[in-house]
């Protein structure tokens, strides 16, 4: 058995009711567990706002797919196609939202597996990673890599998001294995997975030759058990228009042996 820790920060657009929030996260946001397990999986979602329904959408995305391997994503998007159509179908809706629905709904996903090595092997981990969210792989504070590999001008422009309906997500499929990455982690690893207006900047701060884990992490691990400092740290950025104004996300995954 191995012990992980959790926990997940989000705060809504500017101007946004927190239920208006379109991001999601797996297991439940704003929950610090320790956990002594074999395996771990978690997930990250971003809806896109210009879909209908994309926030029910995020949430399905990240509950179905860490009830399975990675192997097994294309079934478990498919259980959650089919919970998004049954509950979209019980909400009466005027002629032109039906009309949106038809187009469905859009959302990134970063899903991460973790577990403990058996017999010589070294311990695992394993990512799909579908969009602009992006996942972080920190040991003694320094960042051994992230995925995607973008730049941080990469961000919006137009990315490859999972569709609610199956007709939209061939492509997906087709070029599943260029989406997954894995690795191998030490006791005391950190994973942070990003929705996109917080990747952008973390990856900036990276190409400045800057350590984000300082200005960002390391406070947050002081103030862990108060909630508001993740959101006046967004919001600061913000105002400085160091960061887009969006639906922001952090959740944060360590691993001890």
């Amino acid at each position: 058995m191995f012990h992980i820790s959790w926990s997940c920060f989000s705060i809504q657009k500017f101007g946004n009711h927190p239920g208006d929030n379109e991001d999601s996260s797996w297991p439940l946001k704003h929950q610090t567990n320790q956990i002594r397990k074999r395996s771990f999986t978690c997930a990250l979602s971003d809806g896109a706002t210009s879909a209908s329904f994309s926030s029910l959408w995020a949430r399905l995305l990240v509950k179905y797919s860490t009830r399975k391997s990675i192997g097994n994503i294309e079934d478990s998007i498919h259980e959650a196609q089919l919970e998004w159509s049954s509950t979209i179908k019980k909400i009466p809706l005027p002629w032109f939202a039906e009309e949106k629905v038809k187009q469905g709904a859009f959302a990134t996903l970063v899903l991460l597996n973790t577990w403990l090595k058996w017999r010589n092997e070294t311990n695992k981990w394993k990512a799909l990673i579908i969009g602009d969210s992006c996942l972080f792989h920190f040991r003694n504070r320094n960042l051994l890599k992230y995925y995607p590999p973008l730049h941080s001008t990469d961000f919006g422009n137009n990315p490859t998001l999972i569709s609610s309906l199956s007709t939209r997500n061939r492509e997906i499929w087709e070029t599943i294995q260029s989406n997954i990455y894995e690795g191998s982690w030490e006791s005391g690893d950190h994973f942070f997975l990003m929705t996109d207006a917080l990747s952008a900047w973390f990856i900036r701060e990276i190409e400045q030759g800057n350590n984000p884990y300082n200005s960002l992490i390391e406070p947050l691990e002081k103030n862990i058990m108060q909630t508001s400092f993740f959101s006046e740290f967004i919001t600061d950025l913000r105002n400085k228009k160091f960061i887009k104004n969006d639906d922001t996300t952090l959740a944060w995954l360590t691993v001890y042996q």
